[in-house]
Formats: C-alpha cells, structure tokens, sequence
C-alpha cells in the first residue's frame, strides 16, 4: 500500500509538471491532439487521478479522519473559511452548469463548452492543498520551474513581436510551423493585430506573465544577474500584449507593493534594499520609454494616452501636431472598443436585473447583443458577465473567497509583510485585468486563482512552520 502511494504521489507530480509546461507554452490547449482530444486534458486528467488517489490514499495509511470537522488533523477540519467558500463555490458551479440553463432554456453544450475546463481546473485545489498542509509538496522547487518557464514564455513573446514587425506573416508562419511538428493535428490560436495593424502577442498564455513579476519581487533583495534579466523580459513582454487591462494592472499590483516597501525600508533604514528596488524601476521605465520610441515605435504612448476615449479627436490641429502614426488610429479603435464596453455592460446588467439571485446559468448569452459567433457566450466586461450567469449568489461566493484569503494571508505572513504585500499586489493586478478580457473561465485563468490560493496555504504552512522553530 505505501509503495503505491508513492508511486502515485510521485507519477502525479511529474504529470503535473508536464500538465504545467503545456498550460504555458500550449496557447488554447489544442497544439498536440491525440485522437482528437487535447494533450491539456490528457494530462489534467492522469494528474489529477493520480494525486487525489495519493491523497485518499495517505488518509488511509496514517488514519487521517475526513469527517471530524473539531479536530484540525482531520481532512474537513483542516478547512478554513477559504476552503469551504471554494468547495461552495465549486458546488454553485456545477447548480450553475446543469440545474439553472435548463430552467431558462438554456444549452447544456454551451454551458459545457464555457465552464467545463474552468470547474475541472478548480478542482485541482483541493489535493495540491492537501500536499501542502501534511508538507507533502516541495512549492520552492515548483516555483524555480515555473520562473524558468515564464522568462522562455516572455522571451517567445519577444521573438513574436519582433519577427511579426520586420515580417508581417513571421506569427503565422510560426504556427504553422508547430502544425506540421504536431503532425497536422494542431489547432492554432488566431492571429491577433492592433487597431490599423499593429502587432500583438496576447494569448490566454499571456496572463501568466503576472506570476512572473510576483516570483521575481518574493526574491528582493537577493537577486542575482539571472533575476535582472527575466526582469527585463518579463517587462519588454508585457508590452508586446499592447494589452492595457494588463499594463495597469501591472501597474497597480507593482505601486502597491513599491509604495509599502517604501515605508518599509525607511522604518529599517535599509536604504541599499531601498535604492536597489528604485534603481530597478527606473531602468524599467527608461527600457520602455525608449523601446516605445524604437521597436514598439510609439504604439504604448498611444495605447496609454487613448485608454479612456470615447469620443474621437478629429480636431484639424490634433492631427497636424500629432506626430505619432498610430495615435489617431488607436484612439479610433480605443472609442470603438470603450463604447463597446459601456453598451454591454448596460445590456448585461439589465438582463441580469430579470433573474439576480441565481442568473440565467452558463453558456448564456444575449440573443441580441453577440461579442462572438464561435463562443456566444462570450463577453469581455467580467463582472456584468458572470452577474448575469451566476447571480449574486455565485459573485458573492466568489467575493467571500477574496476576502478569506486576504484575510487569511494577512494572518499568516505576520512577521513577514512583504510576502503579503507581493502576494496582495499579484491579486490586485489580476483581478483587475480580467476585468475586461474573458480570460477567468479557462484552464490559464482558473489556474493563476489557485496558485494564488495555495502560496496563501503556503504562507499559512511558513506561519506555522515558524512558530515552531521560535
């Protein structure tokens, strides 16, 4: 018995580092088909098997009880707010998937389509947070790997950029190079261009490059030249997107850290930490201020300046003084994409208004208001979206968990406040980009929620690993 728990721990995990490798480098999952199913799910599902039989498995070889909700070396007892908000969410998910659409209607393949890799995805938590509270998972090894992978991911994105800049088919010569080394099977993701054409690297894979930022800031101050330089993918990355909802979300979740190690160092008077992290941003700002007037040839400048437009600047004088190419093109596509987004915001709202407590369910959509023809259900603005699907009690189980790991996560890096304020900021910034890109409901979205998730079980786990040593 114990030899097949290791085996299945150990199996388990290599599969899940594999699984982890495709989900960054795979783009929408379907790059390698194996009789017509993806690799992604392949993987999910013979890592996910093995590791939850581990964890039944473990329960029974050291009589672990499951249903002792007093004792905190019981499974259920072990739980935390956090955990029950997402055990009741993951129940008011499945409710959501096959009760409510066929209440109202609905298409249970739409709703299939939408949130089926979502919810598997979010089962994935439990047995990873299982590992971690019995410290049966080595997370800083698991967190070397996947900084490794990131800065390949932000380097590919340059590549990307640059190529697509001096060749206008580089993008889609490269996946159709990946076609024909996956034996023709692949399906490749679109090619994604600008208002007037511009290039863009942004893929569901791009939103990986948030985690990023956060492992190299868990570093401070001790980096080494490696650091420095994933530093600079990962910025020069970030742009390539010429995703805004990105860039200020970035923005936020790095202010809000700098702003507190601010006050931290001048409390310390560690003023060498202090100098190295300014210095750090500075060349940051200067790497992007003179690739936005080189490679990226004014397109930031424009992208940044126009975020807010809704009305277009057709003044004669705008467009002799202006000397950017791009700036009246993208503040054309900037109005367009803003009105787009007050529209369905107003149209989600009001049909969430006719059922919301419950919504309508996924895979719903707006009879006369479509922002796809493959996905119908499909809508940019988040929150008006998921509103209208689940209802305010699915957004407010959603909000329950927020909070819970905030406040969990507050509780155990006490003695620790930057680790909460890098982990805080990697929140904020994607909460706060998800909300206008349908990017949550995948494979990629779910699994940036969990692995925020477990670092706040992981800094639980350090919480009470310290309290021992003292």
């Amino acid at each position: 018995m114990e030899l097949l728990t290791n085996w299945s721990k150990k199996i388990g995990l290599i599969f899940a580092l594999l699984f982890t490798f495709e989900l960054i480098f795979g783009y929408s999952g379907t790059m390698i088909m194996v009789k017509g199913l993806a690799i992604r799910h392949i993987l999910f599902i013979i890592s996910a098997v093995l590791l939850y039989i581990y964890c039944f498995l473990y329960t029974y070889i050291n009589k672990i009880k499951w249903f002792d909700f007093k004792s905190k070396t019981s499974v259920f007892g072990s739980f935390t707010l956090m955990d029950w908000a997402i055990l009741l969410f993951a129940i008011s998910t499945v409710f959501s998937f096959l009760v409510i659409p066929q209440i109202y209607g609905g298409s249970l393949e739409l709703a299939k389509r939408e949130i089926l890799d979502a919810f598997c995805m979010l089962l994935f938590y439990f047995p990873i947070r299982f590992m971690i509270y019995w410290q049966e998972i080595s997370f800083e090894k698991f967190e070397k790997f996947i900084l490794i992978c990131l800065s390949f991911l932000a380097l590919l994105h340059i590549v990307l950029y640059v190529g697509q800049t001096l060749n206008e088919n580089f993008i889609e010569g490269y996946f159709n190079f990946l076609v024909i080394l996956s034996g023709n099977t692949a399906i490749t993701p679109g090619i994604v261009l600008g208002h007037g054409g511009y290039p863009r690297v942004m893929y569901s894979t791009s939103i990986y490059l948030l985690i990023g930022f956060y492992l190299l800031i868990k570093k401070l101050p001790k980096w080494k030249i490696f650091d420095y330089i994933a530093m600079a993918l990962f910025v020069v990355a970030l742009f390539t997107t010429m995703t805004k909802s990105l860039w200020y979300g970035v923005f936020i979740g790095l202010g809000l850290f700098t702003a507190f190690y601010i006050v931290h160092c001048l409390i310390k008077k560690q003023w060498k930490q202090l100098g190295q992290w300014l210095l750090i941003l500075c060349g940051s700002v200067l790497l992007v201020v003179t690739l936005n007037a080189t490679l990226f040839d004014g397109i930031v400048s424009a992208r940044l300046t126009n975020s807010f437009a809704i009305t277009e600047n057709k003044s004669p004088s705008h467009h002799e003084n202006n000397k950017n190419k791009y700036m009246d093109l993208d503040n054309e596509g900037a109005v367009t994409s803003n009105n787009i987004k007050v529209k369905q915001t107003e149209l989600l709202l009001q049909a969430w208004e006719k059922h919301p407590i419950f919504g309508v369910g996924y895979g719903s959509y707006l009879e006369n208001y479509l922002r796809s023809e493959k996905a119908v259900f499909s809508y940019e603005m988040f929150l008006p979206a998921m509103l209208f699907k689940v209802g305010i009690l699915g957004i407010g189980l959603l909000l329950f968990i927020v909070i819970f790991s905030v406040v969990q996560g507050w509780k155990n890096t006490r003695g620790r406040p930057l680790e909460f304020f890098a982990w805080f900021g990697l929140l904020l910034a994607f909460g706060f980009c998800i909300q206008t890109n349908p990017l949550l409901l995948s494979f990629n979205g779910i699994s940036v929620i969990l692995y925020i998730l477990w670092c706040c079980c992981l800094m639980k786990q350090k919480n009470a690993e310290n309290r021992c040593l003292s």
